[in-house]
C-alpha cells in the first residue's frame, strides 16, 4: 500500500497553498489509483502502472472494473487541473475551476459529498471534497479487491482441504453447509496475517 493514509491527506488537503493541493492531491489518487490497479491484475509486477500516463490508469481502471465508467470525468477533471498547476506558473484553483469540477462527478460522487439535489457545489471548499472523495473511491477499490482476492484463497484452501480429507468420496453436502463459516474464518485469519505483515 503505497498511498497517504488519511492524517496525511487531511494534511494535504488543509495546505495554504493551492499549488499543495491540487499537485499533492493527485499524487494521493494516483497512488491509490495505482494501487487498486495492481490488486486488480493477476500479475502486477508484469505491468510498469506507474509509469503509465493517468489517462490510460483510468481507462485501465475502467476497463478492469475498479472504477466505475461514470467516475472517470471527475478523475479526468482533476488530472486536467493538476497539469494545468504543472504547466502554467498562473494556474489557480477559482470558482470556475472548482464549478466545471463538480459539474464533471458522478451521481454517486455527489452523493458522497451530500451536496445531491440540495445543492449545486461548484465552491471552493468543494475543491478540496472532490479530491478527497476521489482519493477514497480508489482507495476502497483497491480493499474491495484485497478482500476478493482473501475470499478467493479461502475458497482455494477449503476445497484443499475437503478435497485431501475424503479423496476417494468426498461427502459435498455436508461441506456445503459449513463453506460460507469457514471462507469467513479464513478470511479474518489471512486479514490478521496480512495485518501483521505490514
Amino acid at each position: 500500500m503505497d498511498f497517504p493514509d488519511r492524517k496525511t491527506l487531511l494534511e494535504i488537503l488543509n495546505a495554504p497553498d493551492p499549488l499543495v493541493q491540487v499537485v499533492r492531491g493527485h499524487q494521493a489518487i494516483d497512488a491509490a489509483l495505482c494501487a487498486a490497479i495492481g490488486e486488480a491484475l493477476a500479475e502486477p509486477h508484469a505491468l510498469e502502472i506507474t509509469r503509465m500516463s493517468f489517462d490510460l490508469k483510468l481507462d485501465l481502471a475502467v476497463a478492469l472494473g475498479v472504477l466505475r465508467h461514470e467516475a472517470r470525468p471527475a478523475f479526468s477533471s482533476i488530472n486536467r487541473i493538476r497539469n494545468a498547476f504543472a504547466h502554467r506558473s498562473n494556474a489557480t484553483v477559482d470558482e470556475r475551476v472548482a464549478r466545471d469540477l463538480f459539474a464533471s462527478l458522478a451521481p454517486h460522487h455527489r452523493e458522497a459529498l451530500r451536496q445531491g439535489e440540495q445543492g449545486k457545489g461548484g465552491t471552493l471548499s468543494d475543491f478540496r471534497r472532490v479530491i478527497a472523495v476521489l482519493f477514497f473511491e480508489a482507495r476502497a477499490a483497491y480493499f474491495r479487491l484485497q478482500e476478493k482476492k482473501l475470499a478467493d484463497e479461502a475458497l482455494g484452501e477449503i476445497i484443499r482441504e475437503t478435497l485431501a480429507s475424503t479423496p476417494d468420496t468426498p461427502d459435498v453436502k455436508y461441506r456445503q453447509g459449513k463453506v460460507a463459516d469457514e471462507v469467513r474464518e479464513i478470511v479474518a485469519r489471512k486479514k490478521k496475517e496480512r495485518d501483521l505483515r505490514k
